[in-house]
């Protein structure tokens, strides 16, 4: 079974009276003994909550069995569990909000992830546009107004794709008088050009 990030497991067993116990893969070596003292093992555990397993190393079996008063033990079963790690969110700068003129965007990097993005407010996929140097969007018409949708998405393989990060600018244009702005931002990344994506039309 394979799940996302993380999963819980609770054991049951259709024998009312029957209490389990069980061990995982991750825990080291057992013993029956429990009158030794063992400083690097682990015994079985009786089972009372429901078991976390996170995201690392090899798949994660759960040996478990059931016993009951009166009755022999169970056979044991061992389910085996594969959990795949989601990135994490990347992160763009400055929040939503709106900004004069213009605004300077950058995406935070997420481990050896590549960060993709849109900036016509579509959804990226690991095929749009490669994130690779901070942007800068302007709006230079006096008494201009526009707003800029900005969606990133983290990719590794081995990895589940992050969630969409989305911010949303809305950009003021100078007004009459103002002293006029340059067509290129304070990084001198031209407007419109996010890496090597194309500028928006």
């Amino acid at each position: 079974m394979t799940f996302v990030d993380k999963a819980w497991v609770i054991i049951g067993s259709r024998t009312d009276s029957a209490s389990i116990v069980y061990k995982t893969n991750k825990m080291g070596v057992f013993v029956k003994d429990l009158e030794v003292n063992h400083d690097c093992c682990y015994y079985e555990i009786p089972f009372k909550e429901p078991i976390e397993i996170w995201a690392f190393g090899d798949p994660t079996i759960i040996t478990a069995t059931a016993k009951a008063p009166g009755k022999g033990e169970s056979r044991a079963v061992s389910p085996k569990y594969q959990l795949i790690e989601r990135l994490l969110l990347p992160e763009i700068h400055p929040s939503s909000g709106v900004y004069e003129r213009m605004v300077q965007i950058s995406i935070g990097d997420v481990a050896a992830a590549t960060i993709h993005v849109t900036l016509d407010g579509s959804t990226p996929t690991c095929s749009s546009p490669l994130y690779n140097v901070p942007h800068v969007e302007e709006e230079l018409q006096v008494g201009g107004r526009r707003e800029v949708v900005v969606k990133a998405i983290a990719c590794q393989q081995g990895y589940i794709d992050s969630q969409v990060a989305t911010v949303n600018y809305v950009l003021q244009g100078p007004s009459e008088g103002d002293p006029p702005v340059g067509a290129r931002g304070t990084l001198g990344v031209p407007a419109g050009k996010i890496g090597n994506l194309p500028a928006n039309p």
